[in-house]
């Protein structure tokens, strides 16, 4: 709210207010997405169908983009026209890192809340494999993004303890500084 309120003022103060409000009106949007994803995730019930839903959506994604990796093709044979990158069965457009990434984070997040320490195993490796898949896309923006979400989701995670934090933030210093 305090962002939209910025964006009112700036329209009040800037060259062109018509030009103005309807770009910052356009933001409203994304307030109304907030509200409903809020009251999608606290309120509705079947939240566990839609999730199992769309992970296996993005875990066929996947699943094509390390075939089309590994072949040069995806498996309804797109791919090869833009040279390293991944289209997946987005046919001709090179943007399934990006699709992959809008889901990452929010899968990371609700795996970790949903599952308790005996199985951190099986969450750390699916978010490998996703980070993976977002890295092997050959979109440099959205492999930028999801390492640093990761980083910072780790971070910020309560249930993480201390020590793991700090291995995880040590190994990535080290990586970086690697490549």
């Amino acid at each position: 709210a305090l962002i939209y309120g910025y964006l009112i003022f700036n329209t009040f103060i800037s060259l062109d207010p018509k030009l103005g409000a309807l770009r910052n009106f356009g933001f409203l949007r994304l307030i109304l997405f907030f509200l409903a994803l809020n009251y999608f995730v606290y309120k509705y019930d079947g939240l566990n169908k839609v999730f199992k839903i769309w992970i296996f959506v993005v875990i066929l994604i996947i699943i094509d983009s390390f075939f089309e990796f590994y072949y040069g093709k995806n498996i309804l044979g797109f791919g090869g026209q833009y040279g390293n990158r991944i289209v997946s069965f987005f046919k001709d457009e090179p943007i399934v890192g990006g699709y992959i990434f809008g889901f990452y984070l929010i899968f990371l997040g609700y795996l970790l809340d949903k599952f308790d320490s005996k199985y951190k195993y099986i969450v750390i490796i699916f978010g490998i494999v996703f980070l993976l898949a977002i890295i092997l896309t050959g979109e440099r923006s959205n492999g930028i993004k999801a390492v640093v979400g990761s980083l910072l989701l780790i971070l910020f995670y309560k249930k993480i303890n201390i020590q793991y934090k700090i291995s995880v933030l040590v190994s990535f210093v080290v990586i970086i500084s690697f490549f």
